[in-house]
């Protein structure tokens, strides 16, 4: 059980033998109640906060597909959905069965609790294209909805100019709302591409809105407005893996820019999660992303698997410069001032390892700073950061070692030698007087090193599978460490102790994460940008 406002796990549920099918929680009286059901044939009622278990429930001749808890007159009411087609309904206190629901014709699908009219009701969902609505405290049946064309897949109630309605969603890629005083559709609501996995219901403001999910083959949510009956926001976005995030200074709008493997990157809106513009041109992958602003424009440098970096206006998505091919896949990319001037660091891998440091003052004509060859194995990394007064770059490599040199000039300061993995990512950081270099390495590891004398002054650990990318920021006067890996895990960490803060457990690997002075977190997560709030995810 984790807590949502921490992101710390409160309770840990142990007592199944075998693999979890459906898992639900409520407030009892007070009492935070969970209920878990499983392929060993029981399902368990738990004190979620407590971790301890209340009662079992044997099962074993069917197998329980969902589970739903609610309170009947101050009790514990638990509702199981089975494959046989049965709901039945328990005491979750004592285990007993009050009643069974009976009228489909195949295995459920789903089931939940709802109120019609202020009345407790159950709703279930089947593979006979029905759902049905059922009144909790007598069992009997409400009204049976006929007219997907595959399961029924989840339904929610809600109340719509005056009347009671329903809304289902259907592996047949619909949507349909109903009236349930007739059991008839009145709106199909079309648009996914592939079978619906569930419906949610919600009011915003004024507005009442149905919120759909699509499956594997559809792979978006999508927003309804029930009154029009049309989508409230289209879909736009990567068609590929995001393989970068960057956010925009704190003195500039309040934008997320996103690269994806769908050749592009996108500019959105970080207030309305809108995007507004989008940047084609490369021909393969985006695979780095940043931000620096040139006069009064903020510019966007990518690179690519197709061996250029382009600069880009983010306000329109115009390209405004094109960087020489330097004969390999471009890896990484930073951004940073010198002498007042924006100036960019592009790296490439194998076979021409090698950083090039540029002027883009005048965008016409950029100018090379420096040319950086000194690694021998391929580039993963880059970052812009500054040693006293003296402008520096850290790239790192496959074979675990950075180097660091002057930005003005290309001249090696000195190498950080790891050899403890490759390193995957690098951010820089200012520490009590010390300037820091992290590095997130393949081997679960996060490294932190004092760029003055070239120590590994702490490791930051936890993770158990290769770290994918790390970022830096100060909140509230602690300097964190944010660290996302394959592990489908991001970590934050206190910098100056090491110390583990709090983990974020994600449905999926996160590629890339950067964050804000405000709190702000931006996670790429497959062809999805997560935005959260480290407030709440933060234990300190």
């Amino acid at each position: 059980m984790w807590d949502l406002t921490t992101g710390l796990a409160v309770s840990t549920l142990i007592g199944h033998t075998d693999r979890l099918s459906a898992t639900a929680v409520a407030d009892v009286a007070g009492r935070p109640l969970a209920v878990t059901a499983s392929a060993d044939g029981t399902v368990r009622v738990w004190d979620a906060m407590a971790g301890e278990q209340i009662t079992v429930i044997a099962h074993d001749r069917t197998r329980v597909t969902d589970v739903a808890i609610t309170e009947l007159d101050s009790r514990a009411i638990l509702v199981t959905a089975d494959n046989r087609g049965t709901a039945q309904v328990w005491d979750a206190e004592t285990g007993d069965r009050l009643g069974a629901l009976r009228g489909h014709n195949g295995a459920l699908s789903s089931v939940a609790v709802d109120r019609l009219r202020g009345d407790p009701v159950i709703l279930t969902t089947g593979w006979d294209r029905t759902a049905r609505i059922w009144d909790l405290r007598s069992g009997s049946e409400v009204a049976v909805l006929r007219g997907h064309r595959n399961m029924v897949t989840g339904a929610a109630l809600t109340d719509f100019d005056g009347r009671a309605i329903a809304v289902t969603s259907s592996w047949d890629t619909t949507a349909r709302v109903w009236d349930v005083a007739t059991g008839k559709a009145f709106a199909t609501l079309r648009g996914h591409s592939g079978a619906l996995t569930g419906v949610a219901v919600q009011r915003v403001g004024r507005r009442l809105t149905a919120v759909t999910v699509g499956g594997d083959s559809d792979r978006t949510v999508r927003i309804w407005d029930l009154g029009t009956r049309s989508p409230v926001r289209a879909a736009t976005g990567h068609t590929d893996t995001v393989t970068s995030v960057a956010l925009a200074p704190e003195d500039q709008p309040p934008i997320v820019v996103t690269a994806g493997e769908d050749h592009t990157a996108c500019v959105w809106d970080a207030r309305t999660n809108r995007q507004v513009a989008q940047m084609r041109g490369h021909t393969a992958a985006v695979t780095a992303v940043a931000l620096v602003r040139s006069g009064d424009r903020l510019l966007a440098v990518t690179g690519s698997a197709d061996r250029t970096a382009r600069i880009w206006d983010t306000a329109s998505g115009a390209a405004v410069a094109v960087l020489p091919d330097r004969g390999s896949a471009v890896t990484g990319v930073a951004t940073g001032t010198l002498d007042r001037h924006p100036i960019i660091a592009v790296t490439t891998g194998s076979p021409h390892s090698v950083a090039v440091v540029w002027d883009v003052s005048d965008l016409e004509a950029a100018e090379k700073l420096c040319e950086y060859t000194g690694h021998r194995a391929a580039i993963t990394a880059v970052v812009l950061t500054r040693i006293g007064t003296h402008a520096v770059a850290v790239t790192s490599d496959e074979a675990g070692t950075s180097h660091v040199w002057y930005v003005a000039s290309g001249r090696l300061i000195q190498v950080l030698h790891g050899r403890r993995g490759a390193v995957s990512a690098a951010a820089g950081a200012r520490l009590g007087g010390r300037d820091l270099v992290v590095t997130a390495c393949r081997n679960h590891t996060a490294y932190v090193w004092d760029l003055s004398s070239g120590h590994c002054v702490r490791t930051l650990g936890g993770h158990t599978a290769p770290l994918t990318d790390v970022t830096t920021v100060t909140l509230d006067g602690l300097l964190l460490a944010i660290t996302a890996a394959e592990d489908r895990t991001v970590r934050v960490h206190d910098l100056a102790s090491g110390r583990p803060l709090t983990t974020i457990s994600l449905p999926a690997m996160c590629a890339s994460v950067t964050a804000a002075p405000d709190g702000t977190v931006v996670l790429a997560i497959g062809q999805d940008v997560i935005v959260i709030a480290l407030e709440n995810w933060r234990s300190v």
